[in-house]
Parts: C-alpha cells; sequence; structure tokens
C-alpha cells in the first residue's frame, strides 16, 4: 500500500503494472523519502523491486529475492533473471546466473 504522505514516482507507476502482468499478482508499492519499494510474494519468497532518487531521478539499482534470511540480489539490467528466479522453487540465496 503507498505512504500516504508521498505520491508514487512515475518509474514506479510505470514498473507495477509489468510486475503485475508477469507475476500475475499485483505489487504492494511503499515510498519513504528518497526509497521506494514494489513488492510480491510469489510463494515462499518475496520480490523487492528497490528504486532510489538522487536529484529528483528515480531509478531502479537493485532487486532482491528473499527467502527466510537468504537473499539473491539483482542489479537493475537483471529484472527477468530475477522474476524468474522469483519463480524457482529453489532456495534464494544461492548464486545465480545474473544474480550477486
Amino acid at each position: 500500500m503507498p505512504d500516504d504522505s508521498a505520491p508514487l514516482p512515475a518509474m514506479i507507476c510505470h514498473y507495477a503494472p509489468i510486475l503485475r502482468t508477469l507475476a500475475h499478482a499485483a505489487p504492494e508499492a511503499s515510498v519513504h523519502g528518497n526509497q521506494a519499494e514494489l513488492r510480491l510474494s510469489p510463494g515462499s519468497k518475496i520480490f523487492v523491486a528497490i528504486f532510489g532518487c538522487r536529484k529528483k531521478n528515480w531509478s531502479l539499482p537493485r532487486i532482491e529475492v528473499r527467502r527466510g534470511e537468504e537473499t539473491a540480489t539483482f542489479d537493475h539490467g537483471e529484472l527477468a533473471n530475477a522474476i524468474r528466479h522469483a519463480g524457482r522453487a529453489r532456495a534464494a540465496g544461492t548464486r545465480v546466473p545474473g544474480g550477486h
């Protein structure tokens, strides 16, 4: 659910329907200062697209796929890999091609 005090940045509004289509679920959005997140929970994993704002420009520097205490991290250009990883049954936190 978006934070009532901050409007959703245009970049978040752009990515939300893409993630909704790919994951077949509506992402939750939140904005806190110069950071915003889109979250999806496919199965036991949590997919988090982490956006940042610097000099009034929003970007997607990092994507995380979390499962319990384990986290697989992906760069901004690896959105498709992150979505595929979130859909896999194997544990997050393991090294995957394109993941860190």
